[in-house]
């Protein structure tokens, strides 16, 4: 639901096959997570050092160094709740 509205009807394992292929993990310096967060949705975060771990939920791979990886049903409710859908034109480079 958003505003009131039903925006997904499915089991949790089929919402989280929606957007199976929209999950990536990206590891950033520091000084690019404002750009980063800007541009996509980031489903967590962890901060290593000057070094950054991010899980992302975007249409494209964000990057030609972000792996894809297994989505979380956190993942699908951010991916269609978010008004980011994550169509900048970054990097289209996986």
């Amino acid at each position: 639901m958003q505003a009131g509205q039903l925006i997904q009807s499915a089991t949790p394992s089929a919402l989280q096959d929606k957007v199976a292929n929209k999950c990536w993990h990206l590891t950033c310096n520091v000084s690019e997570l404002k750009k980063v967060q800007h541009d996509f949705i980031i489903s967590h975060s962890v901060r290593k050092e000057n070094k950054v771990e991010l899980n992302i939920v975007a249409d494209y791979c964000p990057a030609a160094r972000a792996t894809s990886r297994a989505p979380s049903l956190e993942d699908a409710y951010l991916y269609f709740t978010s008004n980011k859908r994550a169509q900048t034109d970054l990097s289209r480079a996986c």
